[in-house]
């Protein structure tokens, strides 16, 4: 239960959360521009990520 947790409902929760708090810096002109919302949403999740990769 506790790896569940972990790996399903806190991830969601973070990705809720930050829907909820960046979605308004992402409304232009009353709409919502999806494009810069998924980049900065990515961005947390992706800094992790970046050092795994080595490039040769």
């Amino acid at each position: 239960m506790k790896k569940m947790i972990k790996k399903v409902i806190a991830p969601v929760l973070v990705i809720t959360v930050l829907f909820a708090v960046l979605r308004t810096f992402c409304i232009q002109d009353g709409k919502c521009n999806y494009f810069l919302l998924l980049l900065l949403m990515g961005i947390p999740f992706g800094i992790g990520k970046m050092c795994v990769w080595m490039v040769p």
